[in-house]
């Protein structure tokens, strides 16, 4: 089930993935979920996605580890580890970003997601290609022509 989403989410099948998760489910990326900080839900992620992903023309995800774990009380857990990479369309660079993500399932659904992954060399990509834009635009002059 889990490399099914997994796929989905590579192929930016927004659609199937959603389905994998509860409507009530937990996301908590870059955050602890124990302290009852709020996630986000599943509609939430896929909109996020759907945003992140509109730069990015190639993904992979390679050095895959897959681990479950079943608790002394009973919860299904998957571990995931991982190299996500992505191509920005705007500068042709690739990013390569390792991550980690734990998935409680229950009934064959994802009830809460736990994953983190350091984001930063991914805003430096976006800062460094919002400022190469900014420079390739002219800019537009706010000075009223003194012969009109």
């Amino acid at each position: 089930m889990m490399k099914e989403a997994l796929n989905a989410y590579m192929e930016l099948d927004w659609e199937k993935y959603r389905g994998f998760y509860y409507d009530s489910a937990g996301i908590y990326q870059n955050q602890s979920w124990i302290n009852d900080q709020p996630g986000i839900s599943p509609d939430e992620m896929i909109a996020s996605n759907k945003e992140f992903y509109s730069g990015i023309v190639e993904t992979r995800m390679d050095d895959q580890i897959w681990e479950m774990v079943i608790t002394g009380n009973g919860f299904y857990w998957v571990h995931f580890w991982g190299i996500w990479s992505g191509k920005f369309e705007a500068s042709g660079n690739r990013i390569e970003v390792p991550i980690h993500a734990s998935f409680n399932i229950m009934q064959g659904k994802i009830a809460t997601e736990v994953s983190f992954f350091d984001n930063l060399k991914i805003y430096l990509e976006q800062q460094a290609i919002a400022i190469a834009t900014a420079a390739e635009s002219p800019e537009e002059s706010s000075e009223a022509d003194p012969e009109e």
